[in-house]
């Protein structure tokens, strides 16, 4: 028998539509304006992490202001300049907790993005031991990313996609998705973000469903679970608008993550 893979999916499908069109407005951001958030913003960043931790779907998100720019301005590639605010993401050390913080993550995310904040994960290049100056890491849980957030200067949407490099959706899509409605909603999960630009997945339509997939891509350990939820969340936004009924389950294969359809 198969359960929900995500316990919060339903109730974080009404905001699925205004964050599909975020997907396509949200760049990775390293250079912020160096002002404290707003108390609208703060106030609504606060719910929706409220709401997600009280999911109990093993992922706490927590909201840091005003504190630890230096936190994100030394490490090389990700270097980030003027960051008001992150997210601590952590989570338990269930199986695909870390898919799951990768979707509640990108949830926060998109989230920001429609109130026209930016944001940055940043990864690999912070260490449990500089976020635990921030935040409390209870016993049994895991620390998996920052989200860095904070205003920063917009671009138009023709310049996000312009410098925006994705793998074609023939190579994230097995087999050609010739139905348009699959071409719109890869479209979506073209806009992920992962770390070092990896894109780390790969969909396919079986008996109904729509499946997801960790391809083998040879290289070092990167956070690919984590990005496939990302992905995940970009496929949810798509197949809600869409008219794509249906919620991800537990299953057998793969991830073991489908899209009733």
């Amino acid at each position: 028998m198969q359960t929900v893979f995500f316990k919060g999916e339903v109730d974080l499908s009404a905001n699925f539509a205004e964050w599909y069109a975020a997907s396509f407005l949200r760049f990775s951001t390293r250079k912020y304006g160096d002002m404290p958030i707003g108390a609208e913003d703060k106030a609504a960043v606060d719910a929706l992490a409220e709401q997600i931790n009280g999911f109990a779907d093993g992922v706490r998100i927590l909201p840091v202001y005003d504190t630890a720019p230096d936190l994100f301005e030394s490490f090389g590639y990700t270097k980030l300049a003027g960051v008001p605010a992150f997210l601590a993401v952590l989570s338990d050390r269930s199986q695909h907790a870390d898919v799951k913080a990768g979707f509640y993550g990108e949830a926060m995310c998109l989230a920001l993005t429609a109130r026209g904040l930016k944001t940055c994960w940043v990864s690999g290049s912070i260490k449990k031991q500089h976020v635990r100056k921030y935040v409390e890491i209870q016993h049994g849980e895991r620390f998996l990313s920052t989200i860095a957030f904070g205003y920063g200067e917009d671009r138009a949407q023709d310049a996000i996609t312009a410098r925006r490099k994705r793998k074609p959706i023939e190579k994230t899509f097995e087999g050609e998705p010739t139905n348009e409605t699959y071409q719109r909603l890869m479209a979506c999960v073209q806009n992920s973000p992962s770390a070092i630009n990896r894109q780390p997945w790969q969909y396919r339509t079986e008996d109904g469903y729509l499946a997801v997939k960790k391809p083998m891509i040879p290289g070092g350990p990167f956070p690919e679970a984590l990005d496939i939820g990302i992905s995940m969340l970009h496929a949810t936004c798509a197949a809600e608008v869409l008219g794509i009924a249906g919620v991800w389950q537990s299953g057998s294969k793969d991830l073991g993550v489908f899209l009733e359809g």
